[in-house]
């Protein structure tokens, strides 16, 4: 940790990735990708105004660290405006119309960058992880308590007309299916989310409260949490296939909590949905920044736009 006798990089900003069950802050050398110090609290799913709170005291404690004020991302587990200085829907944070950008700019001074969480982690893994060097089209899905992805065109990542480009934990696994957060039904996150997940292990008698239990379970063997296991992969490997599909990638990039741990799994299960001349050529790589990839591509993004 820096104190007072160490020296601050001149190139810092600070990155903060609010998912739907915790929060991250990292205050960022975004030369090197180094973590000069880092901060986590829970995300206040439901209350607005105490997120907002709880963000200002860890923003003024890395800012107190830096020395100086410094530039700010936010990258926010929401669907956002076209302009991105309001969370407009988040399901998982149950944050609506959210102004987060200008009341933190109220509060802290400073102009904030605001993205989507895991279009903030795709930034991430772009600048400094697994898709480093991606000149053309690629792809991301972070499979967690929620699902999101982006996607990369030209080495860039799409933002789209309405700031929902590669929100694929929104497409439609089952018309007229499961309600789902956003407003929609028959979503996938309402099938497979993490959420949903820990939802369907109570209501099938699964012991454990979160979905590394049910992991954990499945890999001894036990034939509830198996089952389970295996139709949420089933359908994730549906979906990324489709994905390859659609947009004919370099490389997926896997993250989140579950796709880091069934990685290898989820490799299987992709395999029947590809193209035959697809198989063996897609690039399906892990999340290279693994938890820091939200917040290392939000201090990205605030320093490209200071």
């Amino acid at each position: 940790m820096p104190t007072s006798a160490k020296k601050v990089p001149e190139t810092l900003a600070i990155g903060c990735d609010v998912g739907g069950t915790s929060t991250r802050l990292a205050l960022v050398d975004t030369d090197t990708g180094r973590i000069v110090e880092a901060r986590r609290h829970p995300s206040q799913a439901g209350d607005y105004r105490a997120g907002l709170a709880a963000l200002v005291v860890d923003l003024y404690a890395l800012r107190k660290v830096a020395r100086r004020k410094v530039p700010i991302g936010i990258a926010i587990a929401a669907q956002l405006d076209p302009l991105r200085r309001k969370a407009l829907v988040s399901p998982n944070l149950q944050w609506w119309n959210a102004p987060i950008a200008d009341d933190l700019e109220a509060a802290l001074g400073g102009v904030i960058a605001i993205e989507n969480d895991v279009r903030g982690a795709a930034h991430g893994e772009l600048r400094f992880g697994a898709l480093r060097g991606v000149t053309g089209t690629a792809a991301s899905v972070f499979w967690g308590s929620g699902i999101g992805g982006a996607v990369i065109a030209c080495g860039q990542v799409q933002a789209g007309s309405l700031s929902i480009a590669g929100e694929v934990g929104h497409m439609t696994y089952e018309a007229g299916g499961i309600a789902c957060g956003c407003g929609k039904r028959g979503c996938y996150e309402a099938y497979i989310g993490g959420h949903a997940l820990t939802r369907r292990m109570r209501r099938r008698g699964i012991e454990g409260r979160t979905t590394r239990d049910l992991f954990t379970a499945a890999r001894r063997g036990e034939r509830k949490a198996k089952k389970l296991v295996d139709e949420a992969l089933a359908i994730m490997g549906q979906h990324v296939g489709n994905l390859a599909t659609l947009i004919d990638p370099e490389a997926i990039v896997i993250g989140g909590s579950i796709g880091l741990t069934a990685f290898s799994a989820l490799q299987q299960a992709v395999r029947p949905h590809l193209l035959v001349v697809r198989r063996g050529k897609l690039r399906l790589v892990r999340a290279a920044l693994g938890d820091n990839s939200g917040v290392l591509g939000a201090a990205a993004l605030a320093s490209a736009q200071a």
